[in-house]
Order: structure tokens, then sequence, then C-alpha cells
């Protein structure tokens, strides 16, 4: 039998904990741990054997297992399910960190494994380091590309509420591959477009698709469309085209950018704000570093993460940390939009804590874009009739 190591780490647990807040970070690993275990048992079924163990250090597990090898056609084999399982984990484990972690955080935080003999004497961080680098789709720049290049996005959008009474305030467009194709999922499609080059080309095309729709919204009702620091530039010149658009519009920055880059946006900002865009800071939680950013570009709308959403009812400590990220955010002027609420119970948290708006499945799924003036009139019908019979 050779004996091997599993490695599971989180990637980035300094730079969660300034922009997550330790306590909703310690909430999340420790759901994390149990996915983990189930990840480890579904890979390690390819070994002769394998222990389970607790968590080595916070963040990191590791797992001895062992696989046959005697005679040169059993090493061959032994060889083929050692990368089978390297495959099979690294595949799992990115699955497991953007249900944890939500899809934006995931990519500050990933999940990274790593399988090397037991008794090796390798860097374990440079193997680490490696693995984090690795891409998991063959092929990835050439399909990311065609999508691009042939316009094979769809663009769905999901309604923003306001809190407490539920009226839709507005909504966000987002972006899907083709249907049925590896890239439908917008975390598959993103991710590649990172790992190649590409996210400046792909956000560009989903803002130019997408921003033509807010003429069928009723008055009353925003768009908010999502953005990097590299494509602020580009989709400023994009919604100068339609200036209309710009006080119907919402530039979301779906970055955790440190303070020193917010310089170089705050003219590009500034210049959309003076038509009337406004401006909220994506995938936020309850750390300093987060609401710090928010202060200094005054955010409009601070858009918590599913990160914290996810946790309010489990976890007591993230509701105490997101109760003092409310008051921050407010005493800064912005707005507090949670995302990713799916039970009554997370929403009553919410309102209690005085969170103005709310986006998720228990107020709308996202839908195609194309059927936004059909929801729209259906949304002044209802409206019509509630006010009739006030």
């Amino acid at each position: 039998m050779n004996e091997y190591k599993l490695v599971v780490e989180v990637r980035g647990l300094e730079q969660l904990d300034r922009t997550m807040g330790a306590t909703v970070v310690d909430a999340a690993l420790a759901d994390l741990s149990p996915l983990v275990n189930e990840l480890t048992a579904r890979v390690l079924g390819l070994a002769d054997r394998y222990d389970a163990v607790a968590a080595s250090r916070r963040g990191c597990w590791s797992f001895s297992f062992a696989l046959g090898a005697k005679g040169s056609a059993m090493q061959a084999e032994a060889a083929a399910r050692l990368d089978s399982i390297g495959a099979a984990a690294r595949e799992l484990a990115n699955k497991s960190s953007v249900e944890i972690f939500g899809p934006a955080s995931a990519g500050m935080a990933s999940l990274t494994t790593v399988c090397v003999a037991h008794s090796s004497t390798l860097d374990m961080e440079s193997e680490m380091q490696a693995a984090a680098k690795l891409s998991l789709d063959t092929g990835a720049r050439a399909a990311v590309q065609e999508i691009i290049d042939r316009k094979l996005l769809r663009t769905v959008v999901q309604p923003i509420v306001m809190l407490p009474e539920g009226r839709v305030v507005g909504v966000e467009a987002l972006s899907r591959g083709p249907a049925g194709s590896a890239y439908e999922r917008a975390d598959h499609l993103f991710g590649a477009a990172a790992r190649n080059g590409l996210t400046e080309a792909l956000e560009m095309t989903c803002a130019a698709q997408a921003i033509p729709y807010w003429k069928q919204l009723p008055g009353s009702v925003w768009m908010s469309v999502n953005a990097s620091a590299a494509t602020i530039g580009g989709l400023s010149g994009l919604m100068s085209e339609d200036p209309m658009a710009c006080s119907r519009m919402i530039l979301e920055l779906t970055e955790h950018l440190p303070l020193g880059k917010i310089d170089e946006l705050r003219p590009t900002l500034d210049g959309l704000r003076s038509k009337g865009t406004r401006i909220a800071l994506d995938d936020t939680g309850c750390g300093y570093a987060d609401l710090d950013v928010a202060g200094v570009i005054e955010a409009d709308i601070v858009k918590l993460c599913i990160t914290v959403i996810g946790r309010l009812e489990e976890h007591p400590q993230v509701r105490v940390a997101l109760a003092e990220a409310v008051k921050l955010a407010h005493a800064q002027g912005a707005l507090i939009l949670a995302e990713g609420v799916e039970t009554e119970g997370q929403a009553s948290i919410l309102r209690d804590l005085g969170v103005d708006l709310a986006q998720g499945w228990l107020y709308g799924r996202p839908f195609p874009a194309s059927e936004l003036g059909t929801w729209t009139a259906g949304m002044v019908a209802s409206e019509a009739a509630r006010a009739a019979v006030q």
C-alpha cells in the first residue's frame, strides 16, 4: 500500500476576515466542515482506505488514504486513481466553495485541494498555490470567447423589494451562458473568463445586452448591472450613449477593492453620479475593509453577501455582527440590500435589523429579460387594483 494525504484548505482567510468579518467567516467554516467531510468521503471512494479527521487548523483539513501498488500494472492503476481523486476533489471543492461563500467571494476564498505522498518532503505551500491556479476547464478560453463573439449570453432579471412592505423597487440584470452548456451557470462562466483574461470583454458584452431592457420597466423601478474596476470606464461610455438610462441604473461594483484603488475610480464614479447613476458595493460582509470602502466611495447601496444571509437563522453571533454593520452603513448614508434571501425566517430577521432592501428566491427567481414587458404589465395592473381597493 502507498500512503497519501488529501489536503483541503480555504485560501484567502485573512482577506475574508477583513471583508466578511471573523464572526461571519467562523460561522461559514462551521458549515463548511461537514461539506468537506462529505466531499472527501465521495472522492476517496476510489481509495483502498481513508481516515477521516477533524480540521487540522482553521480552514484546513487533512485526510490520509492508501492505494495498492504491487507490480508495474498496479502502480499504473494507482497513479490513474490518484489523478482521478485529485480531479474529483478539485471539482467538488469548487462547488462547495460557491455554496458556502457565494459566487463572488468564492473567487477570493477558494477551496483548494492537493494530493501528495504521505511521506512527501515537498513544500506544501507551493503545492497548494500551484493547485489554486489550476484551471478545471479544457478549452475554456475558446469556449468563452465564442460565447462573447457570437453573443450567446442570456439576460435574466431578479426583483429587488423594499422592506418591510415587500414592494418591488428594482431588478438586477444577470447573465447566463448557453442553456445546457458547461457555462450556463454564472459562476462557471465568469470563473472561466477570469482564469483566461476575458473578464472585461465578458462584462462589457453582458452590460451592453442588459442595459436596453430598462425601457421595459415601470417608471418607479430601477435596474442594476454589475461591473469590476476594469470595466467601469467602458460602462460609463456605454451608458452615456443612452443618457436617460443613467438615472434608472445602479452600478454594482463586484470586487473587494483596496482603499488605494478607489482614488483611481473616483473621477469615473463621480461622472456617473452627475448623470443620476447610483453606486452599489456588491458582495459585502461585516468586516471593516468592505465597510471602509463603502464609506470612501460614498456607496448609495451596500449589498450583503449570501455568506452573511445564509447564516442568520442558525448563528446568533452573525446577527450581532450584522446589526453593527447595518448601523455603520446607515451612518454613512447607504441603504442595505440583502441578497440570497430564501426563507421567511431570514426576512423577519432582516426587517428587525432595519435592512432596507432584499433580493432572493423568497421574492422572485430570476426570469428571462425578454419577459419584462409581460411582468411590468402585471405589476402595473396589480398596483392599480390595490389602489382601487384602498
